[in-house]
């Protein structure tokens, strides 16, 4: 992929990540890095694959995360061991 073009696409979704949860702009820049790994070792487009992988969280900083957290349980239920 083009550096220059990289770069823009970078910095955009960066502003974009840095609004959504709070460790989405480290997640993404680990999941760019384990997929150059993979194109080294696998065929692939870098043209698509790096883009998606730079994109692919871009949408949580939308989300409204009250409907998750009302998803979840309250209380966890301890554990029963058995003597």
């Amino acid at each position: 992929m083009d550096g220059i073009v990289e770069n823009l696409l970078k910095e955009r979704v960066r502003l974009l990540l840095m609004r959504g949860r709070g460790d989405d702009w480290e997640h993404t820049l680990r999941v760019v890095e384990y997929g150059r790994y993979l194109l080294r070792h696998e065929e692939g487009e870098e043209e698509i694959v790096i883009p998606a992988l730079y994109l692919h969280d871009i949408g949580w900083g939308s989300v409204n995360f009250d409907d998750f957290r009302k998803a979840l349980p309250n209380k966890r239920k301890e554990a029963v061991s058995v003597s």
